[in-house]
């Protein structure tokens, strides 16, 4: 049974950071805990959401806000997920639904659950785009009404040939709660499904040079020619692979071409993770960017292999591809601000639980006359994906 859930108020939760939070026990025998939300400026009252397969976090209204469950972890673990349908079941037994949200992606685990809980309460399903919510969540958190320009740097914008649909990764967006249209996004690229750092790598290359004779020694030394000539093959002939645009896919590769002409196997497989901790610490002038489409990552990508090629120190390349970035997306958001009146900017997504990146873009916008709203780090992943569907929803039930 709930543990002493009506005895809560909001009078008695912590008043500290933007969002007044503390943790309590759902269910007192498993010690399970919520995070208790008050104020995202919208009644969630009623609604459940599903959040994502990724980083699976339920999210439900209730009277004293919006509580969010423990993060279940990925669901493609079936321990993962018997925990999290489990704790959907006590939601929603004593949170009976009138809302249910879930992504728009139909291929996703935590979706189909949804529609399944939709279907037993008899509850209205809302499907949110997954680049949406990660911007609506920004934006909740924030306590923001209006239209924002909405950067998102996620994980991977994937194009799959099975039911054409697609996950943002990195787009230029402009949102209000309610709705939400794409601006701009960088090039997309294909590469191996479920690749390591290293065959983004070789798409990347490849879609930009057209030869996977052109991948630099360092990377075919570091996992084996025969594996670039089957990863590019795959790449090339598009069989068992996924178009990818920006987001997680791209730093990875660039991580993979930095990392390993540094030297030794394992390199090869750093994520972008990688970049953040090579460049922090440094200064470092950006490469050129095309103003004209300045997320494109056709020059930069080969600037990156020209400064390797050029022995220039890891980090200084690491510090430059993020100062480039930094700079590519405020340009567009600027952009985008001055040509739609809308001079709230947001970004939100996986790649900014960077503190690097967060510094820098507000930087960059601040060089332009913008400010810039942030996630915290947690919320910044997949993680804090209810948090924008809730909101969503609560602004179309409106």
């Amino acid at each position: 049974m709930l543990t002493h859930w009506n005895r809560l108020t909001a009078s008695t939760l912590a008043n500290a950071g933007r969002l007044k939070h503390t943790h309590i026990d759902l269910i007192g025998d498993d010690s399970r805990h919520l995070s208790l939300i008050t104020d995202i400026g919208a009644d969630c009252s009623g609604i459940i959401a599903t959040g994502v397969d990724a980083s699976s976090r339920i999210a439900f209204g209730c009277s004293d806000g919006l509580a969010l469950s423990v993060n279940h972890g990925r669901l493609a673990d079936d321990y993962n997920l018997i925990g999290y349908d489990d704790t959907l079941r006590v939601v929603s037994r004593h949170f009976p639904p009138a809302i249910v949200v879930s992504d728009s992606h139909p291929g996703l685990a935590s979706t189909r659950v949804g529609r399944a809980l939709a279907n037993r309460a008899g509850a209205r399903l809302i499907a949110v785009d997954h680049g949406h919510a990660h911007m609506a969540a920004v934006m909740a958190e924030n306590r923001l009404h209006g239209s924002v320009v909405g950067i998102l740097l996620d994980s991977n914008d994937i194009s799959d040939a099975d039911d054409g649909r697609r996950l943002r990764g990195a787009e230029l967006l402009v949102c209000s709660r309610r709705e939400c249209r794409s601006l701009n996004h960088p090039d997309s690229f294909t590469m191996p499904r479920d690749a390591a750092p290293w065959e983004a790598a070789v798409g990347l290359i490849i879609h930009h040079t057209g030869s996977a004779t052109d991948v630099p020694r360092w990377l075919a030394d570091a996992v084996g020619r025969p594996n670039i000539i089957l990863a590019a093959e795959r790449c090339r002939n598009k069989v068992d692979s996924v178009t990818v645009a920006g987001g997680a896919a791209y730093w990875d590769a660039i991580a993979a071409i930095i990392a390993t002409a540094r030297g030794g196997v394992c390199g090869a497989f750093a994520d972008h993770r990688m970049l953040d901790s090579l460049a922090s610490g440094l200064i470092a002038a950006p490469y050129d960017i095309d103003y004209e489409r300045p997320v494109s990552t056709s020059g930069v990508a080969e600037d990156v292999m020209a400064d390797l090629n050029n022995n220039t120190d890891a980090r200084v390349v690491a510090a430059r591809f993020v100062a480039t970035e930094a700079r590519a997306w405020a340009v567009a958001a600027a952009r985008a601000s001055a040509e739609l009146g809308v001079k709230e900017v947001a970004a939100g997504g996986e790649l900014l639980r960077s503190p690097l990146l967060q510094t820098m873009l507000r930087r960059n916008l601040s060089r332009l006359g913008l400010g810039l709203y942030l996630p915290s780090l947690d919320a910044a992943g997949d993680a804090g994906i209810t948090i924008g569907q809730a909101a969503v929803a609560a602004a179309l039930r409106a």
